[in-house]
């Protein structure tokens, strides 16, 4: 058995960069992603069950209440020892006169065991969840889209997150580079604060030498220009005027010097203050982008899911009243027509009647102007038989046609 002991030899860690990692991952085999997604759809597979159990927990005082729908539903299938057990339950709690309270009675938690380890039998049981008050809708509706979101964040490869730690580590190397430049700014700065040192020295040193070679030539000139001593003093004093002043001017050009590299190390040690408070200020506004990403994702599909119901019921209720405009609007056109042709029967039936009236009139007007004539003619005859009629019919003569004139003039 010792002999069959494998060796093996670890390796050095060596420190990757994220866009080795990235690689690497690309290139690995689908066994690990195999793994993953093995788990992943566990982890849903248990959400999903959990799910359903609630559904079938929120609908049981509609079991109990309604048992013999339940058996109904539940015949002829392999849920159907459930519903026997219910009616078992029934029969017994109808024979005990004082049952124990709910979480002493193991007859009740046992069944309800039974019902929630069968819950697929709530495919063959009617919509009792719409009985369920708001509350409890909208929590399934709730856990329905928190478990359609979490199969989404779940279903994220490796890949993915790689990619962030990716941009983290750019954002990682370009704060070094610029950490990198300030120290170069800082040696420069070293540099240059040597180089005037330098410059100092060699001006000590340039001024040394002068009055030296002024003092040499003091004595070696003292003998031979005696009368210019007042002159060379009044020159050499001139000379250390100068050369104080000029001591002086550079002091003053130290200290300007020293106050322009005290303000650049302020400068850049705010450039750095900056620069590393930006970098905190990105990494918080990454995590509250990715916060409100996902929470901005969540609501979305809230609202799509509720567009898409709300669409439907719309289309629904859109079909229905097509068809109802349909049957109303056909109806109204047979009323329509109906009217029409009543008032066109009536208008012809009030025309004929008008004609009819009128025709009646007239016949009635020439009847009476006859009947006026024939007995107008009928005493003219029997006035024309008797002498005093004569003159009477020709009096009467006169005067119906004088009458007649003037019915004519008329």
């Amino acid at each position: 058995m010792e002999s069959k002991k494998r060796i093996t030899i670890v390796p050095e860690p060596v420190q990757d960069t994220p866009d080795d990692i990235f690689k690497s991952v690309e290139a690995t085999p689908g066994d690990e992603n195999t793994d993953r997604n093995v788990q992943v759809e566990s982890v849903l597979r248990i959400i999903d069950e959990s799910i359903r159990k609630l559904r079938i927990s929120l609908i049981l005082p509609n079991i109990f209440e309604n048992p013999r729908l339940f058996r109904d539903c539940l015949k002829k299938s392999r849920f159907e020892p459930c519903a026997d057990a219910l009616d078992a339950y029934l029969h017994i709690k109808k024979s005990v006169l004082r049952e124990p309270p709910p979480h002493r009675n193991f007859r009740v938690i046992k069944l309800i065991d039974m019902f929630l380890e069968n819950y697929e039998m709530i495919k063959l049981l009617p919509n009792w969840i719409s009985r369920c008050s708001l509350g409890d809708k909208a929590m399934l509706e709730g856990l329905d889209v928190l478990f359609k979101i979490a199969k989404e964040r779940f279903r994220q490869t490796a890949v993915d997150e790689l990619k962030k730690e990716r941009k983290i580590h750019e954002l990682y190397l370009e704060n070094e580079r610029i950490k990198t430049n300030i120290k170069s700014f800082q040696n420069k700065l070293k540099n240059q604060k040597i180089s005037l040192r330098w410059k100092m020295a060699a001006k000590d040193v340039l001024i040394h030498k002068t009055e030296e070679d002024l003092a040499f030539k003091k004595w070696d000139n003292n003998l031979r220009i005696k009368e210019e001593i007042d002159k060379s003093a009044k020159r050499v004093q001139g000379i250390q005027t100068a050369s104080l002043a000029k001591q002086k001017e550079l002091e003053e050009e130290l200290e300007k010097v020293k106050l322009q590299y005290e303000k650049a190390i302020k400068e850049f040690l705010q450039q750095e203050k900056d620069a590393r408070d930006e970098k905190n200020k990105l990494l918080l506004q990454l995590q509250s982008l990715n916060k409100k990403y996902d929470q901005n994702i969540g609501d979305k599909m809230k609202e799509n899911l509720y567009l898409k119901d709300f669409h439907e019921r719309q289309k629904i209720e859109f079909e229905i009243f097509m068809a109802r405009y349909s049957r109303e609007e056909a109806i109204f056109q047979e009323l329509v027509v109906n009217v029409r042709e009543e008032e066109e029967r009536r208008h012809e039936e009030e025309v004929e009647a008008f004609r009819q009236n009128r025709a009646v009139r007239v016949l009635q007007k020439y009847w009476r102007i006859y009947m006026k004539k024939l007995k107008a003619r009928k005493k003219a005859e029997k006035s024309a038989k008797s002498p005093k009629g004569k003159k009477a019919g020709e009096a009467g003569k006169g005067e119906e046609g004088a009458k007649g004139k003037k019915k004519k003039k008329k």
